[in-house]
Order: C-alpha cells, then structure tokens, then sequence
C-alpha cells in the first residue's frame, strides 16, 4: 500500500526500493539518516527500527555469553546494560555538543539505545534481588529501583537544548515517580 501510494506521489521506483528494503531489515533509521529523500507512510518506522536493532543486539550479546559459558547471566546482563547507558549517554552528549545533523541526532540508535538500557537495568535489579526482600523492605527495594530510573531519565535530559523540550519531558517523567509511590 505504501509502495503504491509512493508511486502515485511521483516518487522514483529506487528510493521506493531502498526505502522497502531497509524497512524489512530493520534499519530505515539509518536510511533515514543518510537519504535526503524519504517515503510518505514511513516516517515513524525508524523507531521499530531501532527496536529491531536493539532486540538483534540482545540476541547477538545472549549468544556471545552463552558462548563463553558465562555461569550468572544477571550480572553479566547488568553490566552490559551499564555499559550501554553510559555509551548512550555518553553519544547523546557528544551530539548534543557536536555540529550534528539534525537527522544524524534524531535516527541515531546508539543515542536512542539509552531507554532500553534503563528498563534492562531495573529488570536486572530486580531479578537479582527477587525473593530477597519481603514486605516493607521490597517495597522500600522497589520505590529505590524506581528513583534510581527516574534520576537516569532526567539525567538524560541534559542532552535536550531547547527548555519547552526538557519542560515537557520533565512533566512527562514524573509520571511514574508518582506511581511507583
């Protein structure tokens, strides 16, 4: 459907191609990032991109530690969360310092990889810790897990310029410190 649409629109039957075929891979970010031409119906498909791409990344770092006969598969998956949260944060900053295109900022997935990171840490903690803590002590666990994620989400704010951008977001992040309370 898209492809038709495109055709009709007067787009060249390559671009259409290309933009296919990067879609179906899973890396029309970074077709996105490189192209000065995109295709009307794709513009949010950068996103399940890099969704695509981390999932590859987890199957590809899952497989290396079962390779190396890794024995605490929570630990070695916390610290490659870290790992990935600081490099992240760390393309983030570099971006937001740089002289980037807008493009290379935007459909970057190192940059975008950080929320992933965060999830994964938390899920990480809380499955080391899982049957650790009863009653008031879990839930003093968990409300710590919580503030720990809140303070890196803000912490990822540092890398937003614009102050309507990091006022929406900072509005947006305090959602889930109030329900975690």
């Amino acid at each position: 459907f898209i492809v038709i649409i495109n055709l009709v629109q007067g787009k060249n039957l390559q671009l259409v191609f290309k933009s296919s075929f990067w879609t179906l891979l899973g890396f029309y970010n970074w077709f996105q990032i490189f192209s000065t031409d995109t295709l009307c119906g794709l513009g949010g498909i950068w996103s399940l991109s890099i969704e695509d791409q981390y999932y590859y990344l987890l199957l590809f770092t899952g497989s290396v530690f079962l390779i190396l006969k890794i024995q605490n598969f929570g630990i070695a998956f916390l610290v490659f969360y870290i790992l990935m949260a600081f490099i992240s944060l760390a393309m983030r900053m570099h971006n937001a310092e740089g002289d980037h295109s807008l493009r290379w900022i935007s459909y970057n997935t190192v940059s975008r990889l950080m929320g992933f990171s965060f999830g994964g840490i938390v899920a990480c903690l809380l499955e080391l810790e899982i049957g650790k803590f009863r009653g008031h002590k879990a839930k003093i666990f968990y409300s710590f897990i919580a503030i720990v994620a809140l303070f890196a989400a803000y912490l990822s704010l540092l890398s937003v310029k614009a102050y309507t951008a990091k006022a929406f977001l900072a509005g947006w992040l305090c959602a889930p410190l109030l329900l975690s309370v």
